[in-house]
């Protein structure tokens, strides 16, 4: 709870200071690339937009994508991805020194619904906070997350930010695997039942972390894979000069691409 009350201090102060002195600027030590200049040379209002875009990390024993979509000097949106369960966030933004603080809820109409507290620093985009539940039983979360930086790679590598580029949609014998860039994957297949396929289409979702070559899902609950998969990436050449990339799954089957 200190850290909500300090939140609470900080947006009252930030919120105070701003009707006392509504012709004033900003002038925290912020960086060129981060600030508007004047003709003065003097730092005005903070890029509040710079922050918005996706962070990503470990939450427990899962990986989180947390997406601000909208950020500015009272306000936040965006959503969080857990497991292939979103949820959107709004709240608050409030700014001290190099670091911009925010509470942020989720809806509420989830029993796993709460609040998201946490800071960014402008120096760097590394995010810091911890997640509150709002069913006192479930524990809280902390967390340190990542700004998602797209690659420029020029096609010779296969990233994060390129990732659902390669492999949007792609089949294994039974289903198909659709991934999204903001780390959004769902599986789709016909049950087997006693040899015959049934008509009724079965949908898994979860949400996708590459780490170097090594790709792996976290699921929602199911019957068919569990709480993960994991993959492996593969660079095919063709000849000297062609190649391609291929998902191989854990049992050493290769994954092909569909336009299903």
């Amino acid at each position: 709870m200190k850290l909500k009350f300090f939140f609470i201090i900080l947006l009252f102060a930030t919120s105070h200071q701003a009707c006392n002195n509504a012709e004033k600027v900003n002038t925290e030590p912020l960086s060129a690339d981060e600030s508007e200049v004047d003709s003065l040379g003097t730092y005005t209002t903070y890029k509040y937009d710079t922050l918005e875009g996706m962070y990503s990390g470990k939450f427990g024993d899962n990986e989180i994508r947390l997406v601000l979509t909208y950020v500015s000097d009272a306000h936040v949106t965006g959503y969080n991805l857990l497991k292939g369960l979103q949820r959107n966030i709004s709240g608050s933004v409030a700014i001290k020194d190099n670091l911009v603080y925010f509470l942020a809820s989720e809806p509420g109409d989830n029993k796993y619904d709460g609040s998201f507290e946490f800071t960014i620093d402008t120096t760097n985009f590394s995010l810091k906070g911890r997640w509150i539940a709002n069913d006192e039983k479930i524990k809280s979360k902390e967390f340190k997350l990542t700004k998602f930086i797209k690659g420029n790679d020029e096609g010779k590598n296969i990233n994060a930010s390129n990732l659902a580029d390669y492999f949007y949609m792609m089949a294994d014998s039974l289903g198909y695997y659709h991934f999204e860039s903001d780390g959004y994957v769902n599986y789709e297949y016909y049950p087997d039942n006693g040899g015959a396929k049934t008509d009724q289409i079965v949908k898994i979702t979860g949400s996708w972390s590459l780490k170097n070559k090594d790709l792996t899902i976290f699921w929602k609950p199911n019957k068919y894979f569990g709480e993960q998969s994991k993959m492996k990436i593969s660079e095919v050449k063709y000849d000297e000069e062609y190649s391609d990339f291929v998902l191989i799954n854990s049992t050493g089957d290769t994954l092909f691409q569909s336009m299903y």
